[in-house]
């Protein structure tokens, strides 16, 4: 089972690592599109030169298993057309094709070959983890996250869509609609008198004034929006950089536990030789006990010997003595041995016990840290996602900026035109005074 384990976190990390660089490479190519740096582009070649080495070690992982093997080379194919496709992206940006940059990207193509990559990483690790049910319950865990952060991100691109929609057509087009029935009412009324036309032209000269200043003011608005949307991408850019070191940081708390929990089951067989060499030392001890057990028994003989030696076993009677009082001595001995083995058991014991929580801490620790590092996976996905939601946010935002500063540049030209035309037509009602004036003029000379 551990070996299991150990083979199914191996060929984890190797994935995680293939769609981590797949994911750089990714980062390093957006960078060069929105700023056309060639220096942006160091996590793409940086990436791109460690990807051929992440799919080479993940087949040799699975080359015992036919199915995963398949996955494997399948895979494979994927992250090449991946590769493809940004590598297609960087050349026409480089050439200065930029439009057909930004058709590749809003067409979905490499989205879809990401989406694509990543189904079938979470396919090779649910059957390589298909034994361990726990290891089944966070797949499908992690499939319903990206399944919500994939339908929060459409919702979110439905609602700013929807606002910016009300924006243009509440803020731009009903002002430009208002001007168009001032303009239509006033060209009636210059239709019925000169008089009425000055007056509907002045009119409409300040209308027209007004409505400058309000496009002058969303045009403003526009550009900060724009500014903000790019602090946005930003800030969603620097938060995928630190989710990554996060999920490096994880790896390699995850290699340091494995050696911490090698060394506690180091500990562990060590405790069980000193318990062997301690159950020979009470062994060796019970031993000393009967010798001296038995050393007595022959020296308390001796004595009765002595005693009825007379006089001939005086000196047989002091040596009996003395090797009574050793073998009372080695029995002492023998006691206390006795007392520090079962001393050092029960320590023994009390250690054993110990440092079985402690492989279980750790092993549980182990499988909290594997679930926070599959979570930053995840995380790192969703926020891949809101860069790529927050580029597309920007790009709008500064077309919107430059239409507007457009509508006001032809506003100001209407405002000269309805200048123009208001003094045409004051010039007009001169002209028709004197013509009014000469009329009767000549009226009055028949």
């Amino acid at each position: 089972m551990d070996r299991l384990i150990f083979h199914t976190f191996e060929v984890k990390l190797e994935l995680q690592n293939l769609e981590k660089h797949l994911v750089d490479a990714e980062t390093g190519q957006r960078g060069f599109i929105l700023t056309n740096n060639p220096q942006a582009l160091t996590p793409y070649r940086e990436a791109e030169s460690l990807i051929s080495e992440d799919l080479n070690q993940l087949k040799n992982s699975v080359q015992d298993d036919p199915e995963q093997l398949r996955r494997a080379e399948e895979l494979e194919q994927l992250a090449q057309a991946k590769l493809s496709e940004l590598a297609e992206t960087i050349r026409l940006q480089q050439l200065g094709n930029q439009e057909q940059v930004r058709q590749m990207i809003v067409s979905g193509e490499g989205q879809d070959l990401m989406n694509q990559i990543r189904r079938q990483i979470t396919e090779m690790i649910a059957a390589e983890e298909e034994s361990l049910a726990e290891r089944k319950a966070e797949a499908q865990q992690m499939t319903i996250i990206t399944q919500s952060v994939n339908w929060g991100g459409l919702v979110m691109i439905v609602v700013v869509g929807s606002l910016a929609s009300y924006v243009i057509i509440r803020v731009i087009m009903h002002p430009i609609d208002e001007v168009t029935g001032v303009i239509a009412n006033s060209s009636a009324e210059i239709a019925a008198s000169a008089s009425q036309q000055e007056k509907a032209a002045s009119d409409q000269a300040v209308s027209i004034r007004q409505t400058t200043t309000t496009l002058d003011e969303l045009a403003v608005s526009a550009q900060q929006s724009s500014q903000q949307a790019q602090a946005s991408l930003d800030a969603a850019q620097n938060a995928l950089t630190l989710g990554s070191a996060g999920n490096e940081a994880i790896q390699e708390t995850l290699l340091n536990m494995g050696e911490l929990k090698d060394n506690v089951n180091q500990v562990s067989q060590q405790i069980q030789v000193l318990t062997q060499y301690t159950n020979q030392i009470d062994m060796i001890s019970g031993l000393v006990s009967q010798l001296a057990n038995q050393t007595n028994m022959l020296a308390l003989n001796a004595s009765v010997e002595a005693v009825r030696a007379g006089e001939y076993g005086r000196g047989f009677n002091v040596v009996a003595q003395e090797i009574r009082k050793l073998a009372d001595q080695s029995y002492a001995a023998a006691g206390k041995i006795n007392t520090l083995v079962d001393t050092i058991q029960a320590t023994i014991e009390g250690t054993v016990t110990i440092t079985h929580q402690g492989t279980q801490k750790v092993s549980q620790g182990m499988t909290l840290t594997e679930k926070t590092a599959s979570l930053f996976g995840d995380v790192s996905g969703a926020i891949d996602h809101v860069v790529m939601n927050s580029k597309q946010i920007s790009l709008t935002a500064q077309q919107q900026a430059i239409a507007i500063q457009q509508v006001v540049d032809i506003a100001s030209q209407i405002n000269e035109a309805a200048v123009q035309s208001v003094s045409g037509m004051t010039q007009t009602k001169v002209s028709t005074e004197q013509l009014k004036e000469a009329a009767q003029t000549l009226h009055e000379l028949v």
